[in-house]
């Protein structure tokens, strides 16, 4: 899951409540309460989320940036584990019983692919548009070579389940699972060589940032890196015991990793980590980073979180940001900071979708009319020219 993108590093502070132990993270509404274990971004706005449950597959899918989501369940799937976003519109998902669906128009439209197995898949990676790599339950691999219509079964060393893969190119590829076992080919998958790990824990994310640089992460906070090409591994200390789920790489030697209560984030390669604070309690499962400098994570319990890395530095303490009251009952005011320069609220339903819009014409105070609305959670989003951030407020008769 490597993704070479050049990122603007400028720290962005906003918490979902102006909290700013919240730090750089802000919660996104994704209307449902399903698991979602994989996103991908064709844009900053623009992307797809994917999930399920024992009832139902999920597709989610926002052209704004998060702020609202369109869902869609598909026939004959249940939970989808596996994203890719190939180019072009183009966005590959696999999951449950060996489910695989393609959409080519950014995902308004999904169309079923055969995937030739019925085993679980749990990643798909892509080098460049035409090959594709699956792997999954009981050592399934899988390769594409026609842009994920048509896929074909290679070879396992061993029936160990497979939970992440990655190719630096069409040829040179990595893949990871229980035991920590992990293989390497050479060869476009034609054959696949099991790599020397003395630790036994679970590893379920690689990364290479190159044919000799690699990074795994896994159970317990384990973090793996060689500088051999995977020949030798040392532990890195990654400070934190709780599992890690997925990693990706944005370039510069910059990485993001999360998983169960954690989010680490390196700038040297994988040599040492710092945690990011987040604002949700649900463990997450899968990291996308897009080329402008705007991160997602995505979790359990429907948590969708973004992080606008591009954004100018600016802090809101709880007593500048203020909504009142809070519930409200028929109106309600807003004050804002005065070093913060808001164009535009929008009022958002618990669903996320927005039912009013508000020119606020740089005003340092509003006052808003909620007479109309039913008692319930609502949301005000702020768009300002270097400000974009969401807070909750309630309505109580």
């Amino acid at each position: 899951m490597l993704h070479l993108r050049k990122i603007k590093f400028l720290i962005f502070l906003f918490g979902s409540y102006c909290l700013p132990g919240f730090s750089q993270w802000f919660n996104l509404v994704s209307g449902t309460a399903d698991h979602l274990y994989a996103v991908r971004f064709s844009s900053k706005d623009t992307g797809i989320v994917v999930g399920g449950s024992l009832n139902q597959s999920t597709f989610l899918k926002t052209t704004n940036g998060g702020v609202t989501w369109h869902s869609e369940h598909l026939s004959n799937s249940k939970w989808m584990y596996a994203l890719e976003y190939i180019g072009n519109g183009v966005f590959i998902a696999g999951g449950y019983n060996g489910v695989m669906y393609k959409t080519t128009d950014y995902g308004t439209s999904w169309s079923p692919r055969p995937s030739g197995t019925t085993q679980w898949i749990y990643d798909l990676d892509f080098p460049n548009a035409d090959t594709g790599y699956a792997v999954g339950l009981n050592g399934l691999i899988l390769r594409s070579t026609n842009g994920g219509d048509n896929w074909n079964m290679l070879a396992y060393q061993a029936p160990i389940t497979l939970l992440d893969v990655h190719f630096l190119n069409a040829s040179l590829g990595m893949a990871v699972g229980f035991d920590g076992r992990i293989f390497k080919t050479t060869n476009a998958g034609s054959t696949w060589d099991e790599l020397n790990n003395e630790d036994n824990r679970t590893l379920t994310s690689v990364c290479m940032l190159d044919k000799d640089t690699i990074i795994a992460c896994g159970f317990e906070g384990l973090i793996l890196r060689s500088t051999d090409a995977g020949q030798s591994w040392n532990v890195v200390v990654s400070g934190t015991p709780n599992h890690l789920q997925d990693l990706t790489y944005t370039g510069n030697g910059v990485l993001f990793a999360v998983g169960n209560g954690s989010i680490l984030r390196s700038s040297d390669a994988g040599i040492t980590w710092t945690s990011m604070n987040y604002p949700v309690t649900t463990n997450l499962n899968a990291v996308d980073v897009v080329d402008v400098g705007t991160a997602y994570a995505v979790g359990m319990a429907g948590t969708i979180i973004k992080n606008d890395l591009s954004l100018i530095n600016i802090f809101w303490d709880e007593t500048e940001c203020m909504i009142y009251p809070n519930p409200a009952m028929y109106d309600v005011s807003i004050i804002f900071p005065e070093n913060v320069r808001i164009e535009e609220i929008h009022i958002m339903n618990s669903m996320g979708m927005i039912i009013e819009r508000h020119k606020t014409s740089f005003l340092s105070k509003i006052q808003l009319s909620v007479d109309a609305y039913k008692p319930g959670v609502y949301y005000i989003q702020f768009v300002g020219e270097k400000y974009h951030g969401i807070q909750r407020f309630a309505i109580a008769r």
